[in-house]
């Protein structure tokens, strides 16, 4: 049984070393400002289509050609109202597209 927990021990130390610092550089983000780019991240249950049905209850525009379960780009006119309808994050997706190696040299929200 002490093997199991410490097994677990440290299973759990290192998945939290792991993605500690994903996680701090994600909330270091700015907030999402009106009209620009954006990463929505929402629960899968907020609504019955998940981040999606977050970004159609602002009636924002959504980027790219598919979504992730949790977070999709998109264009919102107000961000903060995402919240209301369901959002846990909204952050500037600018810097966050370029590190996920999306060309943003000719991008432009219309």
């Amino acid at each position: 049984m002490a093997k199991i927990l410490t097994f677990l021990a440290i299973l759990g130390g290192g998945v939290l070393c792991a993605t500690l610092p994903a996680l701090a550089i994600l909330l270091a983000q700015p907030a999402a400002m009106p009209g620009e780019l954006a990463l929505v991240i929402a629960p899968p249950w907020a609504t019955e289509t998940g981040v999606q049905g977050v970004i159609d209850r602002v009636l924002g525009q959504p980027i790219g050609p598919t979504t992730a379960p949790f977070a999709s780009f998109a264009v919102l006119t107000d961000p903060t109202t995402a919240f209301q309808a369901g959002a846990w994050f909204v952050f500037d997706g600018r810097a966050i597209a370029e590190f996920c190696g999306i060309d943003l040299q000719n991008w432009r929200a219309t």
